[in-house]
C-alpha cells in the first residue's frame, strides 16, 4: 500500500504504510521488506546556509529505497538542485553564482554531476570561477578580465594582489644572492 500526504516545503511524499511492532527488542532495523520513494520539490526557493555556501535553491529530486531483495538495498537519488542566486566562499572571498545546477543520475546516484558558474570584482579583476563534473572527475577553472595567470589569479585571491609570489623558493633565492 502507499499513502500520499503533504509536508510543509514538500508537495507530495509516497510513503508505504510500514507496520511498528513496539514488542520488538531488536537494536537493529527490521528486515521486513520495504520500498519507499520520497520526491522533494520546492514550492519556492530554499535558503541553504553554510559556513562555505549562502543560496537559495529549488529542487525536484526523487530518492527511492527499495529494501524488498538481499540484492537492491540502496538509496537511489534523481533529480536536480538549481542555484538560483547566492554565494560562495573560495580562499575567503566571496564569489556570487551566476548559475549552478547538480544533477543526480540513476545510473550514478553517488556521483552527482555539478555546473557552476561564480564571479565577483577583487581588485580592478573581474573573476570567475567555472566548476564542472562529476563529484569524482571534477574539472575547476579559475580565471580573470583582464587576463591574468592562474598563479596571478591564485595570489590575488590569497594575498589581495596579483604580485604576490606564490613561490616558495623567493627567500632561497634572497640566500643565494647573499653568498
Amino acid at each position: 500500500h502507499t499513502r500520499s500526504f503533504h509536508v510543509t516545503g514538500v508537495q507530495t511524499c509516497a510513503l508505504p504504510i510500514l507496520t511498528y511492532y513496539p514488542t520488538m527488542q531488536t537494536h537493529t532495523a527490521p528486515t521486513l521488506p520495504f520500498k519507499a520513494a520520497i520526491r522533494l520539490t520546492t514550492e519556492k526557493p530554499a535558503l541553504i546556509k553554510s559556513p562555505a555556501l549562502e543560496a537559495h535553491v529549488s529542487t525536484n529530486l526523487l530518492a527511492v529505497y527499495d529494501h524488498t531483495s538481499t540484492t537492491n538495498q540502496q538509496l537511489k537519488l534523481t533529480g536536480s538542485i538549481d542555484i538560483e542566486d547566492g554565494y560562495l566562499k573560495f580562499l575567503e572571498n566571496k564569489l556570487f553564482i551566476d548559475y549552478g545546477k547538480i544533477q543526480f543520475m540513476t545510473c550514478k546516484p553517488e556521483d552527482a554531476i555539478i555546473d557552476l558558474i561564480a564571479k565577483n570584482r577583487i581588485n580592478k579583476y573581474t573573476i570567475t570561477l567555472q566548476a564542472s563534473g562529476s563529484l569524482r572527475k571534477n574539472s575547476l577553472v579559475l580565471e580573470s578580465t583582464p587576463e591574468l595567470t592562474e598563479e596571478q589569479i591564485l595570489s590575488l585571491l590569497l594575498a589581495g594582489s596579483e604580485n604576490s609570489t606564490l613561490q616558495s623558493d623567493r627567500s632561497e633565492e634572497h640566500t643565494s644572492e647573499l653568498q
